[in-house]
């Protein structure tokens, strides 16, 4: 590779993190913050409380009003979007994660920049340094995200299938449980009266 070659690589890389298109400060796209990629997590496909309800025992039915099941289904979904950033963290060297866009449907990670642009004065350990550094980022961005992508679309696969709602049903609470709900309800009503 030809010095101008990789003094191109530095600046095209340098530059791709320094505009990245992100939420950027007041959560909008026209002030963006640098190193920052935001990427598209927007879900495609939406867990059905009707669906859901066929699963569901006649217990669980009375017991849980519509608005409960869907807050267990932003539920669940919190909980997989917190182990996707996990799982960013442990393999990436990102500095941070969030969720941003109005419906939080984009992903933003940030990443540490340990270079800066280049010219043809520049000398030559540290043109060499930087380029490898520019070499590891790109590296780092591409696993991220290949695993966002990968996560995001088995995750909306496992939307549409009849696992989800098991899963689901299996997380709340069971018949027992409700049954002793209401006893527990039931007994303090009397002792109330009492």
């Amino acid at each position: 590779m030809t010095k101008k070659q990789r003094i191109d690589f530095i600046n095209d890389t340098f530059s791709r993190f320094d505009d990245a298109k992100n939420h950027g400060h007041s959560n909008n796209w026209w002030h963006p913050t640098a190193n920052r990629i935001a990427y598209n997590v927007k879900m495609h496909s939406y867990a059905d409380i009707d669906t859901l309800r066929e699963v569901m025992t006649t217990l669980q039915n009375d017991y849980y009003s519509d608005d409960m099941l869907q807050q267990e289904i932003y539920d669940e979904q919190d909980q997989a979007c917190e182990m996707l950033v996990e799982d960013i963290k442990e393999i990436s060297l990102a500095e941070d994660t969030s969720l941003a866009g109005s419906s939080g449907g984009w992903l933003e990670v940030t990443y540490t920049v340990n270079f800066e642009s280049v010219d043809d004065a520049t000398d030559r350990e540290d043109l060499l340094a930087y380029y490898r550094e520019a070499k590891e980022l790109e590296k780092q961005e591409s696993i991220v995200a290949d695993r966002i992508e990968k996560a995001h679309t088995s995750y909306n696969k496992y939307m549409d299938s009849k696992d989800y709602y098991a899963d689901m049903v299996e997380n709340m609470l069971s018949n027992d449980e409700i049954k002793s709900s209401y006893k527990e309800h039931a007994e303090s009503l009397l002792a109330k009266i009492n």
